[in-house]
């Protein structure tokens, strides 16, 4: 179990870019709270919320994190087993795909799973 230092330990960081380890302790920081609200862990972390969202769509990617609502009311909680599963078996199937020219489709987390799980 990672301390509460966790977070104290980031704020030292100079760049906005965390390493993989530091992106771990952000996301079991995370875990901890159950669900988190960018603005109250930027303040507490005392990082810019820029830096935050940075590293919180790192998270996204890797499919670490759940983004939940929008807007004002966005706030993130940590994948469960069953969505990191779909996350990585859509990642798979992308990987076996041909790349064609076209762009990617930017859909989150819980849209692809909505959909996988429609199917």
């Amino acid at each position: 179990m990672v301390s509460d230092q966790g977070p104290k330990r980031i704020l030292k960081k100079k760049s906005s870019r965390l390493s993989d380890q530091d992106l771990k302790l952000l996301q079991e920081s995370i875990q901890r709270r159950g669900e988190a609200v960018p603005g109250e862990m930027a303040q507490e972390l005392g990082w810019a919320r820029s830096s935050l969202a940075y590293n919180l769509n790192r998270l996204l990617k890797r499919g670490w994190i759940v983004r939940l609502g929008g807007g004002r009311n966005i706030r993130y909680r940590t994948a469960t087993d069953e969505e990191w599963r779909v996350f990585r078996q859509e990642l798979a199937n992308q990987e076996n795909q041909p790349q064609k020219n076209k762009r990617p489709q930017k859909m989150s987390l819980a849209d692809r799973i909505m959909n996988f799980l429609a199917d």
